[in-house]
């Protein structure tokens, strides 16, 4: 439910409010959960002060910044952490939402504030969770009263396993190669200490599916899906009911040309299990895009944030599929939130930079270039600059850029190559690009020529061509 009323934002409030599970007094600028206090800096307070005088009236960026800082003038970056801040602190209640109105700015939703219908509609909302609780707990009781061996029950693991375990996790968490080692001796060991318990070849199982996924070397990449499968086939040996042994079997079958499917039906087996695991949720909606099924994989990728609000993989998704839903403003955002968490992202900056290419912005997307050069690589620096000084009509300058460029390394993208082509009037080599891609790559580029807007051209020559690029 939204508030309704008419936004006045220098009345002062009678007191506390409730905010679904949070109370927050706008006088005093604190806020509490059941009975903690949320720690937050006071102008992340003052913001949401601001928008809960506004009454879930959509607030424009440009009324909170004169509300937040009367001084003057302030980047419109400093908004967008306040709000990513406040979205944090908020995290704890899914319920409770800053909703970001696209071209428009922010408003706050909560909750209805009549405790009965709330509490019937956080029922309502979680009924197949408690149904599913209900049948646990009865299958529990009749493997207990049974004798049954099974692993239903998760018991606590021993002290120095259970140290293990968390520090594996937080290696890998990292991704790099260094840290997936780092977390692969740590899930060894928590093996050692616990060989009866799942977890320690969950997280084996996950250090082996991250790095196929990120190996180019594709025997590399076979084996390491291959130990990924038999440490989670270990894991639900263990416990039938680990769901990260069914989400690395979820990745290992996505892997495969005909595994879409059976990849859904996992991720959905490890959240029936575990609704509240964030990374099953992204996985899923990255199963979802590849369907094409973008509203529901936007679904997960937003629970998947909700859940874990410093997740940049989420973030990082969810602003690709807002980009390719051409929600322009929103995608920004999410590309802004991932360089809040790591300001050397790579993949963020550049996709800002796609965005003012994608809005006909040229010269604002050569700024962005410029400015976030020294991240992002030269092959994809000097890639992006060729095509937009091409666009702006400076076909000799990016002539001469485009030659300097190694086309056939693997990670240069084949239909950013091919828009390039395209943007500097060769549009034999254009075609040629996409026809001589290998099979495994139809799909992507048929996916990237559809839904993004900045390869409208190129779609339309692959179309009238007729190129086996397109499905």
């Amino acid at each position: 439910m939204v508030f309704a009323g008419t936004p006045n934002l220098s009345h002062r409030m009678s007191g506390p409010l409730r905010l679904g599970s949070f109370r927050f007094d706008p006088n005093a600028l604190t806020l509490q959960r059941r009975g903690t206090t949320v720690r937050v800096s006071r102008k992340t307070m003052e913001l949401l002060g601001v928008l809960a005088r506004a009454e879930g009236t959509v607030l424009s960026k440009e009324a909170l910044r004169a509300a937040l800082w009367p001084e003057g003038f302030i980047e419109d970056g400093n908004l967008t952490q306040q709000v990513y801040l406040l979205r944090h602190a908020l995290a704890a209640d899914p319920r409770v939402q800053i909703e970001t109105a696209p071209r428009r700015g922010y408003r706050l939703i909560v909750p209805p504030p009549d405790a009965a219908f709330a509490g019937r509609e956080l029922v309502r909302r979680s009924g197949w969770i408690v149904r599913w609780a209900s049948l646990a707990a009865a299958v529990c009781a009749l493997a207990g009263s049974a004798g049954a061996a099974l692993h239903i029950a998760r018991a606590p693991l021993p002290i120095a396993a259970e140290r293990a375990y968390q520090l594996g996790r937080l290696q890998w968490e990292r991704r790099d190669g260094a840290s997936l080692k780092i977390a692969e001796t740590y899930f060894r060991r928590t093996v050692q200490l616990a060989p009866s318990d799942a977890r320690g070849y969950a997280g084996l199982a996950m250090v082996e599916v991250i790095r196929g996924n990120y190996s180019d070397d594709k025997a590399f990449a076979r084996g390491a899906f291959g130990r990924a499968d038999g440490f989670a086939r270990a894991a639900l040996a263990r416990d039938w009911r680990n769901a990260d042994g069914y989400s690395v079997l979820g990745l290992v079958a996505e892997m495969q040309a005909d595994g879409k499917v059976r990849a859904e039906r996992l991720f959905r087996r490890a959240l029936a299990f575990d609704p509240l695991d964030s990374y099953a949720h992204i996985w899923l909606g990255i199963c979802l895009v590849n369907q094409h099924r973008l509203d529901e994989a936007r679904a997960e990728f937003i629970v998947g944030e909700q859940l874990d609000p410093i997740s940049k993989i989420a973030a990082r998704w969810l602003g690709s599929v807002e980009y390719d839903r051409r929600a322009f403003d929103v995608a920004a955002e999410q590309y802004r939130s991932v360089l809040l968490l790591d300001p050397r992202d790579e993949e963020a900056a550049l996709s800002l930079a796609f965005i003012d290419e994608a809005r006909g912005d040229y010269r604002a997307a050569l700024e962005r270039l410029r400015r976030f050069q020294s991240i992002i690589s030269r092959e994809s620096r000097v890639m992006a600059g060729a095509r937009l000084a091409a666009l702006l009509g400076r076909r000799a300058q990016a002539r001469r850029e485009f030659a300097t460029l190694h086309l056939t390394r693997k990670h240069v993208d084949p239909v950013e190559i091919a828009a390039t082509q395209l943007a500097l009037g060769d549009d034999r080599a254009a075609l040629n690009t996409l026809r001589r891609q290998p099979a495994e790559k139809r799909d992507y580029i048929s996916q990237r020529l559809r839904l993004d807007v900045r390869f409208g051209a190129l779609r339309r020559l692959a179309l009238e061509s007729g190129s086996g690029a397109l499905n």
